[in-house]
């Protein structure tokens, strides 16, 4: 098995964990003490919406580059990419709503 293989699995391994993660609701990807109790469930919504985006992302392009769909290089490229962009806009999107509580 080939080093990309390895990386193939764990995309879609990871992004199946984040899809489960976020329809579901649970997992350690939830816990979180830095926050008071009156914004957990609102911190927990917008997590769980970033982890079903994640989630597809990553699993997405894992069975793209797993089948050979399209050159792994570019799925690579674009899914890092994405994954980037949708972690900024969640840091900017936190930081606005909960960032006087991170202090």
């Amino acid at each position: 098995m080939e080093t990309l293989d390895i990386v193939i699995i764990m995309d879609i391994a990871i992004g199946a964990y984040l899809l489960y993660a976020g329809i579901s609701g649970k997992g350690n990807v939830y816990q979180n003490n830095r926050l008071p109790d009156e914004v957990k469930e609102d911190a927990k919504k917008l997590l769980r919406v970033i982890t079903l985006i994640l989630g597809a992302i990553l699993f997405v392009s894992g069975i793209f580059e797993a089948f050979n769909l399209f050159p792994q290089d570019i799925v690579l490229l674009a899914s890092i990419g994405a994954c980037v962009v949708v972690l900024i806009v969640y840091y900017i999107l936190f930081r606005k709503k909960f960032g006087e509580y991170t202090r």
